[in-house]
């Protein structure tokens, strides 16, 4: 059936609409295959091209998680894009004016943190160590699968 393509775009219109800096934001997706994607946990992979352009591809199983999985799975990656565009200065003045003193200086939990700064939820790791926004996982991202 594919991933739900309404969420994605929904949360890239909200995101656009937090952060102007990226009105003129190119954000294309796709499902097909990485050979990123032969961890069973990774659900997704964010390219940047250095300039106002990123990529999302998500593998095909991506249809197999349950729907508030796929969110938390697009947001985190729409924080990879969010720290791909934005300058560092400007990004760091928006957080602060967002609550956040200081974002994690790795890429993955940024990801997660600029997406909670972004949609207020906090993005957590299920057991199988797939993004979530169930309180029964773990957060911070686990360190061993890379920060």
């Amino acid at each position: 059936s594919g991933i739900p393509i309404r969420n994605v775009l929904v949360d890239v219109a909200e995101l656009k609409q937090r952060l102007p800096q990226l009105e003129a934001a190119v954000i294309t997706y796709d499902i097909g295959d990485s050979p990123l994607f032969a961890s069973p946990r990774r659900y997704a992979s964010t390219t940047g091209d250095g300039g106002n352009t990123c990529r999302i591809r998500f593998p095909p199983r991506i249809v197999d998680l349950p729907i508030e999985q796929v969110d938390a799975v697009i947001r985190h990656e729409l924080g990879h894009v969010v720290d791909f565009i934005v300058p560092f200065m400007e990004l760091e003045e928006w957080a602060k004016s967002q609550g956040c003193e200081d974002l994690p200086s790795t890429p993955e939990r940024k990801a997660d943190a600029l997406a909670e700064l972004i949609w207020g939820e906090r993005i957590f790791y299920d057991s199988a160590l797939i993004q979530t926004f169930s309180p029964d996982g773990i957060s911070p991202r686990p360190e061993h699968l890379g920060l």
